[in-house]
């Protein structure tokens, strides 16, 4: 969003340029509402105290006080609470929340210091607090000079408009004058509103100074569109070329040595893929600072896992046209002696690319196995992969894993997307596991009302069967299947077309998920879920 966006707003707050400053700008706004709200809420249970204790100080509108102060802090914990705990709010909708809790809570304690007792202290402990309420948000809330100086001038002025309505109405009231209050609390004051304003453009410069520093090489970073286990996926804009990039991250806490070669050897791998249906890597660096990244293409679509849990089973002739791409992407690893171990729905993506709609592209090669050497970072015993789309082999003989693994996977990915379902259910990754090493495959027919062709329906079977050799035995081979059922070739790129036109152009702010261009997290067993070979 830039500076000026949402109705002019922009030159009032932090400039919030993507969803993930605008989140960082409502977390700070609702904690500094939690800390108002307890604040308040024992000075409130003091103050109630002290006038059980000490009659005496009771003012005369006691029940008024009550009303105001509970009020107050029924306001203060319904925006802590509700207002900013889940939902994502407008940038405007924040901005308002920030006006009404500052200006709010200064009215109410001037309504409170006009009724209460004592005028002489409460006026002054009133305006101390308010001085403090001001200069503790800079410390929460981002924002500029200009906006601090704005509505901290607003709330002082407040409790001095308070102050001199008590002056006049009730002169007795307080110790001073009237117009000597009038000046000392405007210049206390005005000392305030110049701290909070000089402090906001201290920290709100300070982070922007951070958001300008993360930078790496020629790469500026946008909005964080995933993380998972070998690192953080953030959009990128390279300066010079200004072409949309996505950048992979290994933070500072994984940068070890086997991570750090993990990752490297990510990189090279996936660079020596050269299918169009694969990921394109653009670069590999390491930032000033040492964060390891590497920049590839921008994919702007969706992952499988999203196509379906968002639309629901995808007809066969659709399927086809995905699985066809997958193979040939997969056939070229393959010949190279590349086994990839982690294809899923997560980590196969559907987009629109350079106007040919549903091209397939397959990303993440974080657990790739190389067969010509023995230079895999998973040793011979450990399982890896995700549960739910894992080989038998994979379970029970991870040394034996081949291209064969990835066919069962593709397989279950064909499954997932004709039914909707996954092909085994289950509570557990262990359990999962043994379904796939044990348990057969409900038929196609079981899960789905769609009309599947036998010679797809058969198909797909055998790539989910037990043993490797009952599976196609090849990704050429499965392509070249793929080709002869009578679904191929009737899902055209007019259909194609006419599905992404139909797609919404944005979706609102409160229901915008992430792109999932690089979705990093997988359920990897010997990560998460760490067992031998054989303990099934």
């Amino acid at each position: 969003m830039a500076n000026g966006s949402e109705g002019g707003t922009g030159a009032w707050t932090a400039r919030v340029d993507d969803e993930e400053t605008r989140a960082y700008f409502q977390e700070r706004l609702r904690l500094f509402a939690k800390m108002m709200f307890i604040i308040d809420s024992l000075f409130f249970a003091i103050a109630v105290g002290a006038y059980q204790v000490y009659p005496e100080m009771q003012p005369k509108h006691m029940a008024v006080l009550h009303a105001i102060g509970g009020a107050g802090l029924f306001l203060l914990g319904l925006m802590w609470r509700v207002l900013l705990q889940r939902e994502q709010r407008s940038l405007r909708l924040l901005l308002l929340l920030d006006s009404v809790l500052v200006i709010g809570i200064a009215v109410i304690f001037g309504v409170l210091c006009f009724f209460s007792y004592d005028h002489d202290v409460n006026m002054w402990s009133m305006f101390i607090w308010t001085v403090f309420m001001v200069t503790a948000r800079v410390l929460y809330v981002p924002s500029t000079a200009r906006r601090t100086a704005v509505l901290s001038s607003i709330a002082v002025g407040c409790i001095a408009f308070a102050g001199t309505m008590v002056a006049i109405w009730q002169p007795s009231g307080l110790s001073v004058p009237g117009p000597v209050w009038a000046v000392g609390s405007t210049l206390y004051g005005g000392v305030a509103v110049l701290i909070s304003a000089v402090g906001s453009n201290v920290m709100y410069g300070l982070r922007s100074q951070v958001r300008a520093a993360e930078k790496l090489g020629q790469y500026t970073l946008g909005r964080k569109i995933g993380e998972g286990g070998m690192g953080a996926v953030y959009e990128a804009h390279h300066s010079l070329l200004r072409r949309r990039t996505a950048i992979k991250i290994l933070p500072h806490r994984k940068a070890m040595a086997d991570s750090m070669v993990r990752f490297e050897r990510e990189v090279q791998i996936t660079a020596e893929l050269k299918h169009p249906n694969t990921v394109a890597i653009y670069d590999y660096g390491r930032s000033r600072d040492g964060l390891f990244y590497y920049a590839m293409e921008f994919l702007d679509g969706m992952d499988l896992e999203t196509l379906v849990r968002e639309h629901g089973e995808q007809s066969p002739a659709r399927v086809v046209h995905i699985l066809l791409q997958a193979c040939g992407a997969l056939q070229e690893a393959h010949e190279q002696e590349l086994i990839h171990r982690d294809i899923k729905p997560a980590n196969l993506l559907l987009c629109e690319l350079g106007g040919v709609p549903d091209v397939t592209k397959v990303v993440d090669f974080g657990l790739v196995k190389e067969l010509k050497g023995d230079s895999q970072m998973t040793t011979a015993s450990m399982v890896a992969g995700t549960p739910a789309y894992i080989s038998p082999e994979a379970v029970m003989s991870p040394e034996t894993v081949g291209p064969a693994a990835d066919l069962y996977a593709l397989g279950a990915v064909g499954y997932f997307l004709l039914t909707g379902k996954p092909v085994f259910s289950a509570a557990s990754s262990m359990e999962m596991c043994v379904h796939h090493v044990r348990t057969e495959p409900a038929p196609l027919s079981d899960r789905t009302d769609q009309n599947i062709s036998k010679e797809l329906d058969s198909l797909i079977m055998e790539c989910l069967a037990k043993e490797q050799s009952g599976r196609p035995a090849s990704a050429a081979e499965l392509r070249k299947r793929l080709r002869e059922v009578p679904e191929a070739g009737t899902w055209n790129e007019a259909a194609a077309l006419a599905w992404w036109r139909a797609l919404p152009k944005e979706k609102p702010a409160e229901q915008e998920a992430p792109n999932n261009l690089l979705t990093v997290q997988r359920m990897t067993l010997g990560t998460d879920d760490t067992y031998q070979a054989g303990d099934l």
